[in-house]
């Protein structure tokens, strides 16, 4: 699922309990065009980082980051529920 800032710390994104997500679920964190597409490239993973949902409604999902270096704005970020 694609990433989408709504703070600081938090990320939504355009799926929820219709796609399976559920409150404390923890999903990774993935810039795709490094750590995907490239994952034996130096410095892979630090373009990974761990979240946990904080928030879920039918078709929008609210996570919080708990893990992993600080993730920029922009990109190509994605999020794998784990």
């Amino acid at each position: 699922f694609p990433l989408q800032r709504a703070a600081t710390d938090r990320w939504d994104i355009p799926a929820g309990q219709c796609a399976g997500l559920r409150g404390g679920q923890r999903v990774l964190i993935a810039d795709a065009q490094r750590a995907l597409a490239r994952p034996l490239e130096e410095g892979a993973l630090d373009h990974l980082g761990l979240a946990e949902v904080w928030r879920v409604s039918e078709r929008r999902t609210e996570l919080r980051q708990i893990a992993g270096p600080p993730i920029p704005a922009g990109g190509d970020w994605i999020a794998l529920p784990l």
